[in-house]
């Protein structure tokens, strides 16, 4: 298991913030390490809740670490994403998971509803900002922006 440990609360919930959990999901490491990045850059409001690096061992970790937000590739050896994605929705049903690709919506062939997703979007558009926007839209009690079940 490639599995990373709970980095414990981020300095934005040690002061009483909001604070996000990532569970970051994909089978190329250097892509991990670009969401870790963003995630634990000291302005954002998340933290990463930990790394996985298949479909399954998503599945087997969610559970457990209990993330607020996965961030899953589409594409991996073994179970893919979306069915991964089907799979955790039964277990945690509040989670907001984001699917993640460099084909970006076509790589799905589907509504990311489809599978129990929230949205999906393209590797090269993942930003900082673009997850927070996806957190306010699609995480729970946000409900200042309108929902898209099918994109960001």
């Amino acid at each position: 298991m490639t599995s990373t440990p709970p980095v414990g609360a981020a300095p934005q919930a040690a002061a009483g913030l909001a604070y996000c959990g990532v569970l970051a999901v994909d089978d190329h490491d250097a892509f991990r390490r670009i969401v870790r990045t963003l995630v634990e850059d000291p302005a954002a409001e998340f933290d990463l809740a930990g790394e996985a690096a298949s479909g399954e061992e998503a599945v087997t970790l969610a559970p457990l670490l209990l993330p607020d937000f996965i961030l899953m590739d589409v594409r991996m050896p073994g179970m893919g994403g979306a069915e991964a994605a089907r799979r955790i929705r039964e277990l945690l049903p509040s989670v907001v998971i984001v699917l993640i690709s460099v084909d970006g919506a076509e790589a799905l062939g589907a509504p990311p509803s489809s599978c129990g997703a929230d949205a999906i979007i393209s590797k090269q558009a993942l930003t900082l900002s673009l997850l927070s926007t996806l957190w306010r839209r699609h995480g729970p009690g946000r409900n200042d922006l309108p929902r898209s079940p099918d994109g960001p």
